[in-house]
């Protein structure tokens, strides 16, 4: 990393639309919201947010591969 380059230009284009989804779903869950919502703003079903959040429980702080 160059000096001065902070997180955006670690963040920014580096990993997979999965990953960063996967990520967010972590994330909106550690803030309290519901499952339902979090399947609604992922696009995705209820039960692939479950089962993302259940591994990510499972697994600790690791983002699982697709």
């Amino acid at each position: 990393m160059r000096a001065g380059g902070g997180c955006g230009s670690i963040c920014r284009g580096s990993g997979s639309v999965v990953t960063w989804r996967r990520a967010q779903m972590v994330l909106l869950s550690a803030q309290g919201m519901p499952v339902a919502e979090i399947a609604k703003v992922s696009f995705t079903s209820a039960d692939r947010a479950r089962d993302v959040l259940h591994n990510f429980n499972g697994d600790g702080d690791v983002i699982p591969e697709p």
